[in-house]
């Protein structure tokens, strides 16, 4: 299935540069290196994030002896967080009128998070890292997010602004789709 959805995809751009009577999108927004960015950026974050979340609780449950509650609630606290601090980046953004500050913080971050969530995943763990590490996940997601968006919605002018975010809006989900793949490999060969 990645492979036909791959094959589509690049069938429904080729479509769009020499068939199409009226393209969906221009063919200079699918070379914008700002627009191409953020869906790279968005593919590579899905893929990243669904790589480990799809079974985090049943690890939780497993391998740290969580039950079904507290696996819950160490694993809702991206959710918490990431939705409260939208509203927080979103001020930022608004308050210095630049956004891409806030990605060149929010990149590493994640990147770190992600790091140390490998490392304290282990049986004598404590769990607070693993919050921690949620935390900072959730930091790094919540950046991602607006700036991606923004990004898009900066590259693209009033009547594509719909079409771009779709574009960004399928890359993401082909990201997750990946991560989904990649973490039952995982699961099914690891554990």
């Amino acid at each position: 299935m990645i492979i036909v959805g791959f094959i589509l995809l690049v069938g429904f751009g080729f479509n769009e540069v020499y068939f199409a009577p009226v393209p969906f999108l221009k063919f200079h927004f699918l070379t914008d290196r700002t627009l191409v960015g953020a869906c790279l950026l968005d593919l590579t974050y899905q893929i990243s994030y669904y790589c480990w979340n799809n079974y985090f609780t049943s690890f939780l449950q497993v391998v740290n002896y969580l039950t079904v509650a507290e696996a819950g609630y160490v694993n809702n606290t991206f959710n918490v967080v990431s939705g409260i601090l939208l509203f927080i980046v979103g001020w930022g953004i608004r308050k210095t009128g630049y956004f891409k500050w806030l990605l060149w913080a929010g990149v590493p971050l994640y990147i770190l998070a992600q790091g140390l969530m490998i490392y304290f995943r282990n049986p004598t763990g404590y769990v607070g890292y693993l919050v921690m590490c949620q935390i900072f996940i959730s930091v790094g997601g919540s950046v991602f997010t607006i700036c991606m968006q923004l990004a898009v919605l900066a590259a693209v002018d009033h009547q594509h602004v719909a079409a771009a975010l779709a574009m960004l809006s399928v890359t993401g989900t082909a990201g997750g789709s990946i991560g989904d793949t990649i973490s039952g490999a995982i699961w099914t060969n690891t554990f």
